[in-house]
């Protein structure tokens, strides 16, 4: 379990007991802890999608990890030169020699 998943259970496991929280004191007939309530469970909404915005998706990536063994195994299969002369490379990422992996 990684830490983007983690973060999503949590903040949805907040949000439904925020929502029950209100539901309870709104049975209770209790309006001014029911609308605080309320407000909490807007402000969680908001910083949620606050994250969101601020931190993008980490699976549009890949790790650094996976990466780094990608790279190795395509240095090692006979194949690898005949691949790199098809990908198109950007102007700027042939002017200097490419830097390695920091691990």
């Amino acid at each position: 379990l990684h830490w983007p998943q983690l973060y999503s259970f949590l903040i949805t496991g907040m949000l439904i007991s925020q929502g029950t929280l209100v539901g309870v004191l709104t049975l209770k007939q209790a309006p001014s802890p029911a609308a605080m309530a309320l407000v909490l469970m807007g402000l969680s909404a908001l910083f949620h999608s606050w994250i969101r915005k601020s931190y993008p998706s980490v699976s549009e990536f890949l790790p650094v990890e996976v990466c780094v063994a990608l790279d190795a195994q395509r240095r090692r299969s006979p194949s690898a030169p005949l691949l790199d002369r098809s990908i198109y490379k950007q102007p700027a990422m042939t002017q200097k020699a490419p830097l390695g992996p920091e691990l």
